[in-house]
């Protein structure tokens, strides 16, 4: 008999999840941007006249989504996990959409947590749409995905889905995740860049994460700690983090595609203060499905920085620049936070790119969304415009023009 409880009262701050770091609720940001930017995007496409196979159901998956609901004890309040947010996302589209299903699969193994995610249900699903399906269970992440592997929906070409796989630290059992990632589904992943891992390779002794290492990136120890150890005497401690990151950030690439067979991926790190704590990571056959988590990721950082340059002139391009730190620098002193969200930094690879070039907008949508760093939206107005004026459609007859020089 399933636990009575009262919902988002105190009785419940003992069972939920603790909100651990600022990066948590920023994921969770990120998820139901993403989430909400991406079902529009996939619904919408069924007005495409090139579309060939219209969709009719539209589906999304979180195989460990924990309780739904967390607290914050540095705050006392409770924190929107994905769960809800993602449950109101599909709650509005279902009523705005009725002539299409909408399915929800939530997923985790603890007991307690299965029992808030039942809890979630009750209370914002009592006036559910007729046209949304949600379904939730209580297995190991790979009973799960099996359980998945054998549901007829996604094996549709009408069905269109997303997927999350959000694991507490590195954990990717590739027998099993490569029966999810066969799906014809966009996927975001969370990879976890442990520090300690990163840094003192040779001191992880135990046994369990040592196999666990050697399961998610198919390479023994061993090999593992030699690539590691490769620039040792060459490099500066700084250079060697942005090495290592990397290495790590290429194997995991090389393995989602490998075995999915997809064409895209992207990934935008998420950060503790001034630390990358893990990578968002986004797989797709569509370029769109990665301009829409770099745009969702420029977003919340630009927002969640904005109160701290309030009084910053827009010419001085502080709007990301943080303190450096010794994990994630990338080169000449950038730390990894200003690569991927300082203005100057951002300027900098468009300038690349684009210098001298004259594009249509098509051409620049698609250089932008296959790009595994710019976002394509907010930009433009933000800072190349202001910093480095350019020709307009309006003005070319259709095409972006931009300038040889500085």
């Amino acid at each position: 008999m399933e636990e009575k409880c009262s919902y988002r009262t105190d009785d419940c701050i003992n069972k939920v999840n603790i909100v651990e770091h600022e990066g948590t609720e920023l994921k969770f940001d990120a998820f139901a941007s993403y989430t909400n930017a991406w079902l529009e995007k996939v619904i919408n496409h069924n007005n495409n006249p090139k579309t060939k196979y219209k969709k009719e159901q539209f589906s999304f998956v979180d195989c460990m989504c924990s309780s739904g609901l967390y607290y914050n004890k540095k705050t006392s309040k409770f924190v929107d996990g994905t769960v809800i947010r993602v449950m109101k996302i599909f709650i509005k589209l279902a009523n705005k959409y009725p002539m299409y299903d909408f399915y929800l699969y939530f997923n985790d193994y603890d007991k307690q947590y299965y029992s808030c995610l039942q809890c979630l249900k009750r209370n914002l699903l009592k006036n559910k749409p007729i046209n949304l399906s949600v379904e939730i269970t209580m297995l190991d992440k790979n009973d799960f995905i099996y359980q998945l592997s054998i549901n007829d929906l996604f094996k549709r070409r009408t069905n269109k889905s997303l997927v999350i796989y959000d694991p507490y630290d590195v954990d990717f059992d590739w027998n099993h995740l490569s029966k999810l990632l066969k799906f014809d589904s966009d996927f975001i992943f969370t990879h976890f860049l442990q520090n300690d891992f990163k840094r003192a390779v040779h001191t992880v002794k135990d046994k369990t994460k040592i196999a666990k290492y050697e399961q998610s990136y198919q390479m023994g120890f061993d090999e593992l700690s030699e690539k590691f150890d490769k620039f040792i005497g060459e490099l500066n401690e700084r250079e060697n983090a942005i090495y290592r990151s990397e290495l790590l950030r290429d194997l995991f690439t090389e393995l989602i595609h490998k075995y999915s067979n997809k064409k895209y991926s992207c990934y935008c790190p998420v950060f503790n203060s001034k630390a990358p704590v893990y990578d968002i990571v986004c797989l797709s056959n569509s370029s769109v499905a990665l301009g829409v988590l770099k745009n969702a990721m420029y977003k919340l950082y630009k927002n969640k920085k904005a109160d701290k340059v309030k009084k910053s002139k827009p010419e001085q391009l502080t709007l990301f620049v943080d303190e450096k730190t010794d994990v994630g620098i990338r080169n000449a002193n950038v730390s990894e936070f200003e690569f991927h969200y300082n203005k100057v930094e951002i300027l900098k690879k468009f300038k690349s790119i684009f210098k001298g070039k004259t594009v249509t907008k098509v051409e620049m949508e698609k250089i932008l969304n296959e790009d595994p760093y710019l976002p394509s939206t907010g930009i433009f107005k933000d800072i190349i415009m202001p910093n480095w004026p350019y020709e307009t459609p309006s003005q070319t007859g259709g095409f972006y023009k931009f300038k040889e020089d500085d």
